[in-house]
């Protein structure tokens, strides 16, 4: 697989970086397979398909104008003590299919796209809520966070707090709930990652330097 390099934007993480957070979101996935299993009572499987840096501008225009985002603070532990925002964003297919199996349904998407009504937006936070405090597990080994849902936004189009030209990493997973397939897409922005990577290798050099003087 080529691609075009584009000098006026360099890449500011290396293939490291990305195959560790693969390997990170890889376990997240894993562990939501059997939460939303738990949750929906109905088979669900969730896979990671990539990690690629780009532009946010991006991400966003490829969004279509209705969605479903959750707004994500990663709070970590020592970190600049601003917001360290995480964009979540889920297929509506998805959304609609677990709304439809939490009231009873056999948790089929509608067939016509229309907004969320102001209860099935209440249900998906819960849903989101939980989702997000899973986060929390897959870094556990590396360093401590608190992350936390924010709020939901509907509307891509007025999604705020990362710049257009701002570099961003995407993590990519299918979800398959019954014969229901979706995406679930993590946006991660550079300060945020910085601070996580900073943090990350600030943890490992105090746990060395533990274990030499042990």
């Amino acid at each position: 697989k080529v691609k075009e390099y584009d000098f006026r934007s360099p890449k500011l993480f290396t293939r490291e970086q990305l195959k560790l957070l693969f390997s990170i979101y890889e376990n997240y996935a894993r562990l939501l397979s059997s939460h939303i299993t738990g949750v929906l009572q109905t088979y669900t499987y969730v896979e990671i398909v990539e990690v690629e840096e780009q532009q946010y501008y991006e991400f966003n225009n490829a969004l279509p104008d209705s969605v479903l985002v959750g707004m994500i603070d990663y709070q970590i532990q020592g970190g600049h003590g601003d917001e360290d925002l995480v964009i979540l964003d889920l297929s509506k297919d998805i959304g609609f299919c677990a709304v439809d199996r939490l009231l009873g349904g056999q948790g089929v998407p509608l067939e016509q796209d229309r907004e969320y009504t102001e209860i099935e937006l209440g249900i998906l936070e819960n849903m989101l809520r939980r989702m997000v405090g899973y986060m929390k597990n897959i870094w556990m080994d590396y360093l401590e966070l608190s992350p936390r849902l924010m709020k939901l936004e509907t509307n891509s189009r007025i999604l705020q707090g990362i710049g257009p030209d701002e570099n961003v990493v995407i993590v990519v997973m299918n979800i398959t709930v019954n014969d229901t397939q979706g995406k679930l897409n993590l946006c991660m922005p550079v300060t945020t990652l910085d601070t996580l990577f900073k943090k990350k290798d600030e943890q490992s050099k105090r746990v060395k330097k533990g274990d030499q003087l042990t």
